[in-house]
């Protein structure tokens, strides 16, 4: 980066002459006439500009901005409170219940015999939801059994075809539905 901006600046600049080149070499101008200033020009705009009295105001505002970024910098916002709504791909709060799927997972020979999942806290009644390939739901099941599920009737017949198939834990606590991430396993 050093080594190009070097380049740049000094690209145009002849040796041992301290303005830049005015003609290339072919013969054309490389100073355009109306980006080009006279030298009584530009002294006469040096000059008018140093009789001119700077105001006050701007240079107090603009220390002020300094001043409120500065703070503001040292002193971050706080955490959003929580009776602010979430983004609906947020996580479930530490109040609710974390749902993990377990097994099946992966790539099986047979139809799976039952399904697992973890859990933390209480948890209600689970219901597991049986999705296909395309990931639209073929069938649920209640769980009656915490953080288990033989593999019920509506399933089988499902599972009978091999496949890929995804899961998915869903309950329901303090009002809210909290869902495991999906997992994935396919019958061969």
């Amino acid at each position: 980066m050093a080594r190009w901006a070097l380049f740049a600046a000094h690209r145009y600049v002849q040796g041992g002459v301290g303005a830049p080149r005015q003609f290339g070499p072919d013969g054309r101008a490389l100073q355009r006439p109306w980006r080009t200033t006279a030298p009584e020009v530009a002294a006469r705009a040096v000059a008018a500009r140093a009789t001119r009295r700077q105001p006050l105001g701007p240079r107090l505002v603009g220390a002020l901005l300094l001043g409120v970024a500065g703070w503001a910098a040292l002193h971050p916002v706080g955490p959003v409170p929580r009776h602010v709504a979430a983004c609906a791909a947020a996580r479930p709060g530490a109040a609710l219940p974390r749902l993990q799927t377990v097994a099946p997972a992966g790539l099986l020979t047979a139809p799976p015999a039952e399904f697992r999942w973890q859990h933390d806290g209480a948890v209600a009644p689970c219901t597991v939801v049986l999705c296909a390939a395309d990931y639209v739901p073929l069938a649920r099941g209640d769980a009656t059994e915490v953080g288990t599920l033989a593999v019920p009737a509506a399933f089988a017949a499902h599972l009978a075809a091999a496949g890929t198939f995804h899961w998915y834990v869903e309950s329901a606590a303090a009002g809210a539905v909290v869902r495991s991430g999906l997992e994935s396993f396919t019958i061969r």
